[in-house]
C-alpha cells in the first residue's frame, strides 16, 4: 500500500512540474528581449542533477560509502560509462534542441507534438531490444502520427496572428521531430547498456549519465557559443525566470529517476500532463485553440490511453 502511494505521488508531482517546466520554459524565453545562451542553462541544469542524485544516494549509504561507490562507478569502472556516452551525446543535442524549440512554438504544440517520443521509443524497443507490442500498441502508434500533423498544421494558423518575428514555428517542430528519435534511440540504449549490470542504483546510473551529458554540453558551449560567452559572459540575459528555468529542469530528471525506480509506467501521467499545459498555455501565452488542434490532441491522447492500457515496455528515461 506504501509503495502503491509513493507511485501515485511521484506521478502527480511529476505530471504538475512537468506541466510548470514547459509553461516557464517558454515564458523565460519570451520575457526578455536579451536571450540567455542556451548551452549553459543545460550545463547548469545536468549539474544540478549530479548534485541532487549524489546527495539522495548519500543520504540511502551513507556519506564516506556513497562517495566510494561512485568514484569507482564513474572512474574505475570506466568501460561502461565510456558506453553512457552515446546516449549522453544525443541527450546533450536533445536538450539544447528542446530550448529552441519551446522559442519558436507555444507550448501546447510543444507539449503534444513531442509525444512521438511514444512512438519511436516503440520501435526502437522492437529493433534492439527485440520487445513485442499488442495489436492495440501498434493502433495507438499510427493513431499519433496524423494526431501529431493535426497539432503542428493548427500551429500555422493559430500562431500566425501572435507570432513574432523571431518566432519560425517550422524551426520548432524540425527540433522536435529530431528531439522525438534522440529521446527514442538514447532511452533504449540506455536500457540496453545496462541489462546485466550488477550495480543497479537508479542514483548512481543517473549521476553517470548526467556527468557524460555534462561533458559534451561544456563542448557545445566550447565550440558554438565560446565567442558570445567571452564577450558578454556566461550568464548573459540571466534573469529569476532563467535560473527557474534551469531549478525545474534539474529537479524534473531528478524526479524522472525516482518515478523510474519505483514505476514501470511513466505515461500515466501525460494525459493529465498535457490537459493541464492546454489551459496555462491559453490564459498565459493566449493561446487560441481551433478545430484542428482540438482534433489533433484528441487523436494523440485516445493513442496515449491506448498504448498505456496496453502495458508500455519498461524505458529508462533522463530530462
Amino acid at each position: 500500500m506504501r509503495i502503491q502511494t509513493i507511485k501515485s505521488l511521484l506521478l502527480v508531482f511529476l505530471t504538475c512540474l512537468t506541466t510548470v517546466q514547459v509553461t516557464v520554459m517558454r515564458y523565460s524565453r519570451i520575457v526578455s528581449t536579451k536571450k540567455y545562451i542556451v548551452s549553459t542553462t543545460v550545463i547548469l541544469s545536468e549539474g544540478l542533477k549530479v548534485l541532487c542524485c549524489t546527495i539522495f544516494y548519500c543520504m540511502e549509504v551513507g556519506l564516506v560509502k556513497g562517495l566510494k561507490i561512485i568514484f569507482q562507478e564513474v572512474f574505475l569502472k570506466w568501460k561502461h560509462t565510456l558506453l553512457l556516452f552515446v546516449p549522453a551525446f544525443l541527450y546533450a543535442v536533445q536538450n539544447n534542441l528542446l530550448l529552441v524549440a519551446i522559442t519558436h512554438l507555444d507550448s501546447a504544440v510543444y507539449s503534444v507534438t513531442y509525444q512521438m517520443k511514444i512512438l519511436t521509443t516503440a520501435l526502437f524497443s522492437v529493433f534492439l531490444l527485440n520487445r513485442k507490442l499488442s495489436l492495440r500498441q501498434w493502433i495507438a502508434l499510427v493513431i499519433i502520427v496524423p494526431g501529431v500533423g493535426l497539432v503542428e498544421l493548427s500551429s500555422k494558423s493559430s500562431t500566425a496572428k501572435t507570432v513574432t518575428t523571431d518566432q519560425h514555428p517550422l524551426l520548432g517542430f524540425i527540433c522536435i521531430v529530431i528531439c522525438s528519435f534522440t529521446s527514442g534511440f538514447s532511452g533504449v540504449f540506455f536500457e540496453k547498456v545496462l541489462k546485466g549490470k550488477k550495480t543497479n542504483n537508479v542514483w548512481v546510473q543517473s549521476i553517470q549519465l548526467c556527468l557524460a551529458t555534462c561533458f559534451f554540453c561544456c563542448l557545445t558551449a566550447a565550440t558554438n557559443d565560446l565567442p558570445p560567452i567571452r564577450e558578454e559572459g556566461f550568464f548573459t540575459g540571466y534573469d529569476k525566470w532563467t535560473w527557474i528555468t534551469i531549478a525545474l529542469n534539474g529537479f524534473s530528471g531528478v524526479l524522472i529517476a525516482a518515478v523510474v525506480n519505483y514505476t514501470d509506467n511513466i505515461v500515466k501521467g501525460l494525459s493529465t500532463c498535457l490537459s493541464m499545459v492546454l489551459s496555462l498555455s491559453k490564459f498565459v501565452f493566449n493561446f487560441h485553440l481551433s478545430l484542428c488542434f482540438v482534433i489533433g490532441a484528441a487523436l494523440v491522447f485516445i493513442a496515449l490511453i491506448m498504448y498505456n492500457f496496453s502495458g508500455l515496455p519498461r524505458k529508462n528515461e533522463k530530462v
